[in-house]
């Protein structure tokens, strides 16, 4: 059970990493903290 425990955390860190990159490139496309509307998603 360990193991997979450790497969799932590092599936995590991989998924954060890539999300931190998108947001990096994101960011590059904002003039100021009003250029970009991401309204918060929530679900139904």
């Amino acid at each position: 059970m360990r193991a997979r425990i450790d497969q799932i955390d590092a599936q995590i860190v991989q998924l954060l990493a890539a999300r931190q990159k998108l947001v990096k490139q994101a960011a590059r496309y904002k003039a100021d903290e009003h250029a970009v509307h991401a309204p918060i998603a929530v679900p139904p």
